[in-house]
């Protein structure tokens, strides 16, 4: 199965929202969809599920959705917007939960064994059970969107369509729910398409992301080539940004400084390993003009974070390390790399370079340098 959208367009009055927006998706993926506010992401899941109806096409199996009925197109896509929860005032979790099964009993209003179980099991995934017997209009915002998501779980549709489905979630539901529902998606060979304000959730839970910017698809593919620093600082206007990838991508902002209470030295080097320095590394900019680390090796936690703030890593020994080491102005090192610090400071540094250990206290360190360095 593969949903294609194909040059979506759509306007409120003169006003275009979505500008010939194309991208497809095979089954069993999820797609996310990013943006900053105002760029069109629940319109474009709006005109997909035909809750808005577009110019362009939006295929799913080789059906075309927009010469469907709304009826015919609901058989196929399920989509869950947040003004939906007014629709359940008088309904309790349990009612909602067996509206999943609808479909699967021609919507007749007999409950059965089977719908119960099954209801049973979902709601116990999403850690429901002890709500069944209360009304929706009794729960928190995340309890409820807890509700809908299982609803839509229960539901089995081809499409899975969601907007912000752990906007009001606490970390720990944020994690385990799109955790199933990326399990569902996988085992059942869905589609879901969501949009997420959180880049991060969506580089871990995503199989594909597509960044939206005024209206324009910008952006398609896997989160590790899509959420470049480039793109995050056009779409976004985002610069202090740090990206930590190995086999996927974390957007992490960097501290702000005050630069003026800074003198930023030429030449700093950091030995670092073992994540032992990685709460400085940040930092480190806004005090040297060029800042290396090193020897470390290369995947090293300390070494990636090193190399996604843009600093040269020295992964061996090296002629060109040793030519680096004796001018440089300043050196900080951990109490993990003192041992090896102490022996290229005694053998390769030049007598006057600053030397500095960093135990841990970020501000204790940054007083100290500050004094150092003036």
């Amino acid at each position: 199965m593969v949903l294609e959208v194909v040059d979506l367009v759509y306007s409120y009055g003169r006003e275009p929202v979505l500008k010939k927006v194309r991208f497809s998706v095979e089954d069993g993926s999820v797609v996310s969809i990013v943006g900053p506010n105002g760029s069109g992401k629940t319109t474009l899941l709006k005109c997909i599920a035909q809750v808005l109806r577009p110019r362009g096409v939006v295929y799913v199996d080789g059906k075309n959705l927009t010469e469907e009925r709304y009826s015919a197109v609901s058989k196929l896509v399920f989509s869950l917007f947040s003004t939906q929860v007014s629709e359940l005032q008088k309904l309790t979790v349990l009612d909602v939960l067996l509206m999943g099964r609808y479909p699967e009993r021609r919507f007749s209003p007999k409950v059965t064994e089977e719908d119960l179980q099954v209801v049973e099991e979902v709601a116990k995934d999403f850690d429901l059970v002890h709500l069944l017997d209360r009304y929706i209009t009794e729960l928190s915002d995340g309890e409820r969107q807890r509700v809908l998501l299982a609803r839509a779980i229960i539901q089995d549709p081809k499409v899975l369509i969601l907007d912000e489905p752990v906007s009001h979630l606490d970390l720990r539901y944020q994690l385990e729910l799109l955790r199933r529902i990326r399990e569902w998606c996988i085992r059942r060979k869905r589609i879901v398409i969501m949009a997420l304000h959180d880049l991060n959730l969506a580089s871990v839970f995503s199989d594909r992301v597509l960044v939206l910017w005024r209206g324009e698809a910008v952006a398609y593919g896997r989160p590790s080539d899509v959420l470049t620093p480039e793109l995050v600082c056009k779409v976004y206007g985002v610069r202090d940004v740090m990206y930590l990838s190995l086999w996927t991508r974390y957007v992490v902002p960097t501290p702000l400084l005050n630069v003026s209470h800074y003198v930023k030295v030429p030449r700093l080097h950091v030995f670092c390993g073992y994540g032992s320095t990685l709460s400085i590394l940040p930092y480190l900019r806004y005090l040297a003009h060029d800042v290396r680390c090193g020897p470390v090796p290369e995947y090293d936690v300390d070494a990636v974070v090193a190399k996604a703030l843009g600093y040269r890593v020295y992964v061996e020994d090296s002629e060109d390390l040793l030519g680096w080491l004796s001018s440089v102005y300043l050196v900080v090192y951990s109490p993990k790399t003192r041992a090896i610090a102490l022996k290229y400071i005694s053998s390769v540094c030049s007598r006057d370079v600053i030397t500095v250990e960093f135990r841990g206290d970020v501000e204790e360190l940054l007083s100290l340098l500050r004094s150092l360095v003036r």
